[in-house]
């Protein structure tokens, strides 16, 4: 139970890190032009966390999904 937890765990935070901080490079790139130093990274790492946290509990609850 504690490895498939941790194995959901870590597939959600690989998945939605890929995502988040795929779209803020984008949106980065379309508001100032590409400079990766001004993303906020505090904001895309509070998002992915709060989705990845979400998904999580959805898959933990219906782990044949």
């Amino acid at each position: 139970m504690l490895q498939k937890t941790i194995k959901l765990t870590t597939t959600a935070i690989a998945l939605w890190s890929g995502i988040w901080l795929l779209l803020s490079a984008l949106l980065e790139w379309w508001h100032r032009g590409f400079v990766v130093h001004y993303v906020n990274t505090r904001w895309v790492w509070l998002v992915f966390a709060a989705t990845g946290a979400v998904y999580l509990i959805f898959k933990t609850k219906d782990p044949q999904a």
